[in-house]
């Protein structure tokens, strides 16, 4: 150590500041690196887990609005149950589309799972949808009025417990990516 008494103060500054700056570059590069691996992390919870879950809420909502469809068509002109027919049509189309989308990325096991259960539930809703609207073109209110109160309710009781599961699992699986983000850059 002797040798560091020997030398110049110019000289001891030289080191003392390389090694500040060797220091600070290696907390930069740590930062770096780190933050780099939570917007990756961040990034794919948002596009595997979030994502799905705005797709699950169109998918209600249409849902609810053929709903409505439905019940309002069992009142109207046959002019207006005519346009509620092609506008659930539409909605239905709608959310095949969305559904396809979810359905084509990587599921896990459990979420392929629920989804053949909500995939079950509610083509046998949709099915009965079109049954309505068929027996209200017969003029067999009571019929439709019957099918459309007990069974649609039913049936998409059924496919929203099926939903929401899958939003719940899709939550789940956010909260275990979310711990393994990592926040040490932040301290």
């Amino acid at each position: 150590m002797i040798w560091f008494y020997n030398l110049k103060i110019s000289q001891k500054l030289s080191i003392a500041f390389t090694a500040v700056i060797l220091i600070l570059v290696y907390i930069g590069y740590d930062g770096i690196v780190k933050m780099k691996d939570a917007s990756r992390s961040s990034k794919s919870l948002y596009e595997n887990r979030m994502v799905p879950v705005g797709m699950f809420l169109e998918i209600s909502n249409n849902t609810a609005e053929q709903r409505a469809l439905t019940v309002n068509a069992l009142t109207a002109t046959s002019e207006k149950t005519s346009e509620s027919k092609k506008i659930a049509a539409e909605l239905t189309q709608k959310s095949s589309d969305i559904w396809k989308q979810y359905m084509a990325a990587s599921l896990t096991e459990e979420e392929k799972a629920l989804a053949k259960k909500y995939e079950e539930a509610i083509a046998a809703y949709r099915e009965n949808i079109s049954k309505v609207f068929e027996l209200i073109g017969a003029d067999k209110y009571s019929d439709a009025e019957v099918l459309a109160n007990k069974e649609l309710d039913a049936l998409l009781n059924e496919s929203k417990k099926s939903l929401d599961a899958l939003v719940k699992l899709q939550s789940e699986e956010a909260k275990k990516l979310n711990k393994n983000i990592p926040l040490s850059y932040l301290s």
